[in-house]
């Protein structure tokens, strides 16, 4: 039986696209025979339980819209197609592109559509060898030889977020898609041109022994050539009389072939370059390693990474800057620090400035530290500014508690904050929490952010908050720490507090296991630090403290009083769920004088949380 069931599965396969051809046949006959063998090659990587929920008629009219697009195609040209949901493509929105066979297409296309916040629903892909003639009609399929060019074909189903349902972003979204398409080409047909300025750049490194990095560096461009760096563009910068800065003729490759797009916002105009940045640019340091104003359309769709080398004249100063511009590979991320060359030399560099035995208990756990540091944090801080954070995280091992680390970029693009909060609260609401408490902070806006989660009690966050130039506000990083670490503490530790305040430590670890959880999670979230300029624990302050006071009372009802006395006989009745005050527990009167009321504790503590109480 086991052998049979991949058969019967495949004749099942073959029977849904037999019938889909048939539909092909009869609704399009004017297609060519080739468009029934393209349906099987257009719905090959769709698993058969996918592909039985489909109708003959929707993957008929698949192949039927994808195929007219493709009929004919100038050389080097990319068709795009965006058609809306609710017509001819179905109940979807579909994205249709026709394009050469090169690298990091689909990456690129799905990131421009997640962009607007679409969810992607199918992706059809299939790629393969096609036959046109001189004016780039569809002649049929190839084996791969001959005039025959491997072509990308893809049909993209997606749906719209709920801020774009109802608006036609039809031919923008088609325009957004032929410009990543153009990227994509413009950075694969320069990769080669690219890659050898790559190699110059390590000899022309080479070439100047007075910079201290020399050694780091060549390793460093030579790791980078290894396939550890995507190549997206390159920028020569030359350095003339009186130190005037100008783009080299020529040199313009991959994403900055155009001349306005520049890698940082500060470099757009040559002629107007601030001081700062000249003097940062001409730094005699043989490499350097920075993050990019300029977000990636290719691949990945974040903010480039940017490697600078110098070019040094006879007299050691500095002639002209290499700009690359591109993306570091995952082996850049997901390898040990110390394997990589110029960050091996860092680790130890800073290790070193920390003053502790390498091999000691204390050594090991800073090169740990330093292993998992955010990555992106060893490329591009200095070795003070790691030193300093690892030293907090190390303290936070033996002291969890919510902490903040921050390092501002020196020129005002960004702020790179390191928070670190209890895992066992930590969700996404408290990741937008405390990430707009950052960019309210900073007067700027969550450019991204990445999370760490280990085994310890702490999350990690490393959020990049996006500035502007000249209008970063002056922020008291310990006041900020302070409310981030309020914002981190959950509705059961402000409660204990207050009730430790108000009962000491002995009645509150009584009370907060018996009241805990009896606040619904709509007055928990409310109850929050943020509401009112007061004490943190102000708001959850009343509800608390008359929740000891029925506690207290409840407790007294219950102890026995002495002979003779019926203070103590307590005789529970049925608690009425009333939103007032709760009469279900009743008592002998004080001295025999008849009978009192004492408030059932839990309809009393729903009552305090607005909610009815419960017997």
């Amino acid at each position: 039986m086991p052998d049979s069931a991949p058969h019967a599965q495949d004749t099942v396969r073959a029977e849904l696209l037999r019938a889909a051809a048939g539909t092909l046949a009869r609704s399009a006959p004017a297609l060519p025979p080739e468009a029934a063998s393209f349906m099987a090659q257009l719905y090959a990587g769709v698993p058969s339980a996918e592909l039985a929920e489909a109708t003959p008629e929707a993957m008929a009219a698949a192949t039927a819209g994808l195929w007219s697009l493709a009929s004919q195609r100038r050389p080097n040209e990319a068709l795009v197609r965006v058609t809306r949901p609710g017509s001819s493509a179905g109940p979807r929105a579909v994205a249709e592109i026709v394009t050469d066979d090169m690298p990091f297409l689909v990456d690129s296309a799905l990131a421009a559509l997640t962009k607007g916040g679409r969810v992607v629903r199918q992706l059809l892909h299939p790629v393969t060898p096609i036959q046109r003639d001189a004016q780039g009609r569809l002649l049929g399929w190839g084996d791969g030889s001959g005039d025959a060019k491997r072509e990308s074909w893809m049909r993209i189903e997606f749906t719209g977020s709920a801020r774009r349902q109802g608006s036609d972003d039809g031919p923008a979204l088609e325009a957004a898609l032929r410009s990543v398409m153009d990227d994509v080409r413009a950075a694969t047909t320069d990769y080669d041109a690219m890659l050898a300025l790559l190699r110059c750049a390590e000899q022309e490194v080479a070439a100047n022994n007075s910079a201290p990095d020399t050694g780091p560096a060549q390793a460093f461009l030579r790791w980078m050539a290894d396939d550890n760096f995507v190549l997206l563009g390159h920028r020569r910068i030359a350095v003339g009389a009186q130190g005037a800065l100008s783009a080299a003729a020529g040199e313009d490759l991959g994403l900055l072939r155009r001349p306005g797009v520049a890698v940082f916002d500060a470099l757009a105009d040559l002629a107007a370059v601030p001081q700062a940045v000249r003097a940062a640019l001409l730094e005699p340091a043989a490499l350097a390693v920075a993050k990019a104003n300029l977000r990636s359309t290719v691949h990945r769709a974040q903010h480039g990474d940017v490697v600078v080398t110098r070019i040094f004249g006879r007299d050691g100063a500095v002639a002209g800057v290499r700009v690359f511009y591109g993306l570091f590979a995952a082996t850049a991320y997901n390898r040990n620090p110390r394997s990589i060359p110029l960050l091996a030399q860092k680790v130890d560099a800073i290790l070193a400035a920390s003053g502790v035995d390498p091999e000691s208990h204390d050594g090991r756990a800073l090169r740990n530290t330093l292993d998992t540091w955010p990555r992106d944090e060893l490329f591009q801080a200095p070795e003070a500014a790691i030193l300093e954070g690892a030293r907090r995280a190390l303290d936070l091992r033996l002291r969890p508690r919510a902490a903040l680390a921050l390092r501002l970029d020196p020129f005002e693009r960004f702020v790179s904050a390191i928070v670190w909060l209890p895992r066992d609260v930590f969700d996404t609401q408290l990741r937008e929490r405390v990430g707009g408490m950052l960019a309210r902070a900073f007067a700027g806006r969550i450019a991204a952010f990445y999370i760490a989660l280990g085994d310890e009690p702490l999350a990690r966050v490393n959020y990049i908050v996006s500035t502007t130039p000249g209008a970063v506000p002056h922020v008291d990083m310990p006041l900020l720490e302070a409310a981030i670490r309020q914002a981190a503490r959950d509705f059961r530790d402000r409660l204990g507090e207050v009730l430790v305040d108000a009962e000491g430590e002995a009645a509150a670890a009584e009370l907060i296991a018996r009241w805990g959880d009896a606040f619904p999670a709509a007055y928990r979230e409310r109850a929050t630090p943020a509401r009112r300029r007061r004490r943190p624990t102000d708001d959850v302050a009343g509800p608390a403290r008359r929740a000891a006071a029925v506690g207290r009372r409840a407790a007294a009802a219950r102890k026995p009083g002495p002979p003779g006395h019926a203070g103590g006989a307590v005789r529970p009745g049925p608690c009425r769920r009333s939103p007032g005050r709760i009469a279900g527990v009743r008592a002998a009167g004080r001295g025999g004088r008849g009978p009192g009321r004492v408030p059932c504790p839990a309809g009393r503590a729903g009552r305090l949380a607005g909610r009815p109480g419960r017997g």
